[in-house]
Formats: C-alpha cells, sequence, structure tokens
C-alpha cells in the first residue's frame, strides 16, 4: 500500500514540471481551464492540510503531558507546531484545526468514538468540492446555532450551504463570502433566541480607533462595526467611490467663507449674496470634467470621501448660500 507522503510527493514531482511562465502563452480558454484545474487541486491540499493539521493537534492533547507530540517538540500547543512547520499565520492554523475537529470522527470523554458534527461539509472537504473558506464558514455559523436547533434542521442547513457552496443545486459554486452571508441567516433562522444576545454582544464590541502618530505620513485605522453602521458607511462608500463619479475640483471659498464661485467677496451690488438667484450653489460643469480621468483605487476614493465629510467638522461654520 502506497503511503499518503509518497503519492504526495509524485504530485509535488508532477507540479514542479509545469512552467508557470507557459501561461501567459495559452488561450483565454486554456487559462480558464487551467484557473479551475489548479483550484480544485488546491481544494483536495487543502484537505489534507486540515487533516494533517487536526492531526498533529490530537497527539499534542494536553492530557498526554509532555508525551504530547507538541510537547516533544517544545511547543505548547499542536497548533503552534503547525505555524512554525508550514510557515502558516496563527488563524489560519487555528481555522484549519477548528475545520478539521469540527468535520472528522471525535472521541468522546470515556475513549468512544463519536461522528463528526458536520459529516457533509467534511466529505465535501475530503472530497475537494468544497474550499476550505466555504467549510469553515457553515461549520464556524451552524455551530453557534447547534446547542438549541432542531436536528432535523441543522442537517437540512448543512446540506443546503454545501449545496450551495458546491455547485450541486445551481450549477455554479456560491463563492465563500456569499456562503458565509447564507451560514449567518441559517444560524439566526435556527436559533432566533441567540439573535439578542449576539447583538447585544457586538453593540458593547463596537468601537472605532485612528493612530494619533503617523507612520510615512499615514495613520492606521481599526475597530469594529455593528451591522447596521457598517451597512451605512459600504452604502456611503459605494456611492463616493463609483467609477461613475469623477473627480470634482472645489474652488477655495471666497471672503464669506463661501464655496460659490459667484461670491469671491461676498455681497453683491445690493449686499446680497449673487448666488442668490443661480440656479444651483454646486461648482463645476459636467460636460468640462468628462475628460478627466479618476485614477484613484476604490481605497482612495473611500479615503478622500471620509477626508470631505469630515473636514467641515473642524473649521468654522461657513455662511450658507441662500437660495
Amino acid at each position: 500500500m502506497t503511503s499518503p507522503i509518497d503519492s504526495v510527493e509524485r504530485v509535488l514531482d508532477a507540479l514542479r514540471d509545469v512552467d508557470a511562465g507557459a501561461v501567459a502563452l495559452g488561450s483565454d480558454d486554456e487559462v480558464l481551464g487551467l484557473l479551475v484545474a489548479v483550484e480544485e487541486a488546491g481544494r483536495l491540499i487543502d484537505a489534507l492540510r486540515v487533516s494533517t493539521a487536526v492531526e498533529v493537534e490530537k497527539r499534542s492533547d494536553r492530557a498526554l503531558g509532555e508525551d504530547g507530540l507538541a510537547a516533544r517538540h517544545g511547543f505548547r500547543s499542536g497548533g503552534l507546531l503547525v505555524e512554525q512547520l508550514t510557515g502558516v499565520s496563527a488563524s489560519t492554523a487555528r481555522m484549519r484545526i477548528r475545520v478539521g475537529q469540527l468535520t472528522q470522527d471525535r472521541v468522546s470523554v470515556t475513549g468512544g468514538a463519536l461522528p463528526p458534527l458536520f459529516p457533509q461539509v467534511g466529505a465535501a472537504l475530503a472530497a475537494g468540492a468544497l474550499c476550505v473558506d466555504a467549510a469553515d464558514a457553515i461549520t464556524r455559523e451552524l455551530q453557534k446555532a447547534s446547542p438549541r436547533a432542531d436536528v432535523a434542521q441543522l442537517v437540512a442547513a448543512e446540506e443546503h450551504l454545501v449545496g450551495q457552496a458546491t455547485g450541486v443545486d445551481a450549477g455554479v459554486p456560491l463563492p465563500a463570502d456569499l456562503v458565509a452571508g447564507q451560514a449567518r441567516l441559517w444560524r439566526d433562522a435556527l436559533d432566533p433566541d441567540g439573535i439578542e444576545p449576539r447583538a447585544d454582544e457586538a453593540f458593547e464590541a463596537r468601537g472605532l480607533w485612528v493612530s494619533r502618530t503617523s507612520r510615512n505620513g499615514r495613520h492606521t485605522v481599526g475597530g469594529a462595526l455593528t451591522d447596521d453602521v457598517a451597512a451605512q458607511w459600504f452604502a456611503i462608500m459605494d456611492a463616493m467611490s463609483s467609477a461613475k463619479s469623477g473627480p470634482k475640483f472645489l474652488p477655495e471659498p471666497g471672503a464669506s467663507g463661501c464655496l460659490c464661485p459667484q461670491c469671491t467677496d461676498g455681497t453683491g451690488p445690493d449686499g446680497a449674496h449673487p448666488c442668490r438667484t443661480a440656479p444651483t450653489c454646486a461648482p463645476g460643469d459636467d460636460a468640462d470634467d468628462a475628460d478627466v480621468r479618476d485614477t484613484r483605487s476604490w481605497e482612495q476614493r473611500g479615503h478622500d470621501g471620509d477626508g470631505e465629510r469630515v473636514r467641515p467638522a473642524g473649521r468654522p461654520p461657513a455662511r450658507q448660500c441662500a437660495r
């Protein structure tokens, strides 16, 4: 019987023969075909990554003391050993172990064998039909609902989500981000009593901060937004960052503080603002801006838009234009 490591080594030898530089010489169909094939290979590799990571964790159980696998190599946990040997981040190592623990056979406290919590996810992952990101999203969200959810409904939710993520239902796999969104909806439907505590927890954990010191001319931003605030923020960002909204060049305010191009001296002949009779206080002509190409990225547009929103709060109130 061929050992798993021998089989993997043969695959590695075959992959080393693939000339990555030759990809650019292929036709469109060849590039897309290779993309799909490589992703399928990656999913199979991810399944092995999950299996080996969780096996290292099992053999590093704290109950084994100094005889544990990680302890014998000088590490406190199996996750740390996985990080060291693979070079992945701590979050990636934990995610692989978490997915493995939820999708593979378990052992009870008495040593008896237990079935996996999410066998359908485990089967699809092992077959290379499900990416590890989707597997993590499904198991993570359904696990939150499992203590209070009806077992039959939980199984139905797992089946539906796996079908969406693998393309069994629609013929096309659903991206992992959308699978995660569906998994959260299933979580709330299966465990309605948990919605309010989760909302309270999210509200208490909300926050936003900006570093007061800059590094290379940039300030770091971080924090956590609640769902409603995040939705508003994304709506504003999408509007400000739309490719259809070209750059606008605003004039410097006049003596009156008014931004209208007609109010350069603050008043007209009758002592009133000239723009009172103007149809609009918005400067610029869309036709003039049509030839100006906005080369900013989505993130840069968002940054500049947020800057325009917060700048008025930091300066004295300007005189308003009466229309």
